[in-house]
């Protein structure tokens, strides 16, 4: 349902930089019941939007994954930031009636060590998986997961790798019920 490919996003210092430094159309996105707003997704555009979605996609066709690259945000959590509710991005109830193949999926691109995500392989098991500044995290559509809490500043990449028989809506996240 997941795989870490490690040190595989390999960018320039001044592209890395760009993208940290990046500010425009940024606000807080959900974390929790209780949003403490310090999570923070940056809508990127222009030249570097360009930029980041080609060698991401250079990326995801070269490791066999069917799809197109798309909506690349930047994701800062601040320091204190609380952990995500549980949730998918896909309509778990739209992708049942898809084959498995034919799933899109979501990948997170660590820009700083000791980028955190927790993910539930199944009901009864929740992993916390740590990457490092180029390691890519590449999940299926139906895996639940969550945003970890962080102490530090931590800045990263999401997209997603959208298929053709599924229409995702943007802005749009399943929330799973909370154990």
């Amino acid at each position: 349902m997941y795989t870490i490919y490690k040190d595989l996003f390999n960018v320039s210092d001044d592209v890395l930089n760009n993208i940290k430094s990046y500010t425009a159309d940024g606000g807080p996105i959900f974390n929790n019941i209780d949003n403490d707003k310090k999570r923070i997704q940056y809508d990127v555009s222009g030249k570097l939007k360009r930029e980041i979605e080609t060698i991401l996609q250079e990326y995801v066709d070269s490791l066999g994954y069917g799809g197109v690259v798309n909506d690349v945000v930047i994701l800062k959590s601040l320091p204190f930031c609380k952990r995500q509710q549980t949730h998918c991005d896909y309509d778990k109830k739209i992708l049942d009636n898809l084959n498995v193949e034919d799933y899109p999926y979501g990948m997170i691109v660590a820009l700083d060590d000791n980028t955190r995500f927790i993910v539930y392989p199944d009901k009864n098991t929740k992993k916390y998986l740590r990457l490092n500044r180029g390691d890519i995290l590449i999940f299926r559509g139906d895996l639940l997961h969550a945003g970890s809490e962080y102490y530090v500043q931590n800045i990263r990449l999401h997209a997603y790798i959208d298929v053709p028989k599924y229409k995702r809506l943007p802005n749009m996240t399943y929330y799973a019920n909370e154990e």
